[in-house]
């Protein structure tokens, strides 16, 4: 997670021109487990919508990502 929020804040600054209006998201491999579902919390509060693998499906963790358009 860590990881991976360094990388979106990088590139929110590096990128700015680019990607202006672009919403972070990210992506996990795998659903999280119970003793750390905290982490949506975490991203949500730094405006990151956060998604997860399912088995083949893609699953909205947090509120910001249910507002995503692959989810509307």
């Amino acid at each position: 997670m860590r990881y991976g929020m360094g990388r979106l804040f990088d590139y929110s600054v590096r990128y700015k021109a680019e990607i202006s209006g672009a919403k972070p998201v990210l992506a996990f491999g795998a659903m999280l487990r119970d003793d750390v579902a905290w982490v949506a919390e975490i991203l949500q509060g730094n405006n990151v919508a956060f998604v997860a693998r399912d088995g083949v499906d893609l699953k909205p963790i947090n509120e910001l990502a249910r507002h995503l358009p692959i989810f509307s």
